[in-house]
């Protein structure tokens, strides 16, 4: 079986967006750890407006060349380096030594398709260049990636192929931040053209959804649980704090039943083994976390995850996107270029 492990490497978005060190490159370095004592690889979704962003205010400059070090060592180690949108950069300034971030413009579809065009682009452009290699894969900011067609055609010229946002069944209507999966084909990956929601036999787009696990409300009690505990196997690697609207997503969850992507995050981590047994015949299995959430008992639970199945491939998505689709994205991106 495939499983693809991807992580949305990037900052914080709250009051406090957190540092480089303790967000980004300590945890991804702990990950990285793991990943090696099993031969295993993943998949890291490069939050590209930062790298955008300090070049173009000449700022964060020691941040930017660690994480360019870094995305270099991930792409040499056979690791995949693709591309994560949030476009809330194009409003963040720096002040002193930290970011300061202004949410209100969080997706896309809030800016122009002139903007979002130029935003698309230069985003790419810009991983492209830290690590040498074009992004074949995109995940939204947020999961906010609707509309789609807003930026489609932007997404395409620069080579990406492959869109892996969607978690079938979810929904969150956050005003500003809000999605709604609750359409999606039920399936392991299909073509798209302009909405990934809707399925067109060779469409330009490949879905590769986020393997999605409905949980009862007891779920986020033991998060919540875990978090008020205070635990040191508990505690985020990360030093920032989340927007508030994620806070009160967390409290709507633990009155109802819900759809969730299965996750590398924190106690999130336990819906591994769950999602493999019912994943198991239909595809790969594709889980998401982050970095900067990473926690001892995260990282324990991947270790023992990986350990349990060996015969299993964790491959990168542009691995499984060429082996599965056929498609060289090597090919693909001097056509591009």
């Amino acid at each position: 079986m495939d499983v693809l492990l991807t992580y949305d490497y990037e900052l914080f978005f709250g009051e406090d967006a957190g540092s480089v060190e303790r967000c980004m490159l300590e945890p991804t370095r702990r990950i990285l750890d793991v990943l090696d004592r099993h031969g295993a690889k993943a998949t890291f979704y490069v939050d590209a407006g930062y790298l955008v962003r300090c070049q173009g205010l000449g700022a964060d400059e020691r941040g930017r060349t660690e994480v360019t070090a870094q995305l270099r060592r991930l792409r040499a180690g056979g690791h995949g380096v693709e591309l994560h949108v949030h476009p809330h950069w194009e409003d963040a300034v720096f002040e002193g030594a930290r970011w300061v971030m202004n949410p209100a413009r969080y997706r896309l579809a809030d800016f122009s398709s002139e903007a979002a065009d130029r935003i698309v682009h230069s985003y790419s452009d810009s991983l492209s260049s830290a690590v040498g290699q074009r992004p074949v894969a995109y995940r939204a900011g947020g999961w906010c990636c609707q509309p789609f067609a807003h930026f489609a055609d932007a997404l395409f010229r620069s080579g990406i192929r492959v869109e892996s946002t969607v978690v079938p069944g979810a929904r969150s209507m956050s005003r500003g931040r809000g999605y709604d999966f609750t359409g999606s084909p039920v399936a392991p990956w299909w073509r798209f053209e302009s909405d990934p929601l809707e399925p067109v036999r060779g469409g330009r787009f490949v879905e590769l959804p986020i393997t999605a696990m409905k949980v009862s409300p007891s779920f986020y009690w033991r998060i919540a649980a875990s978090r008020l505990a205070r635990r040191s196997e508990d505690r985020a690697f990360g030093d920032g704090r989340s927007l508030t609207g994620d806070r009160d997503r967390l409290l709507r969850a633990m009155t109802r039943t819900s759809i969730v992507p299965v996750g590398l995050d924190g106690t999130k981590a336990m819906t591994l083994r769950t999602a493999r047994r019912v994943a198991r015949g239909r595809g790969p299995l594709v889980a998401i976390g982050h970095p900067k959430a990473q926690t001892p008992r995260s990282l324990a639970l991947l270790d023992a995850f990986l350990a349990a199945h060996p015969q299993d491939r964790f491959v990168a998505t542009r691995t499984w996107y060429e082996e599965s689709i056929g498609e060289a994205t090597s090919d693909l991106a001097s056509r591009v270029e």
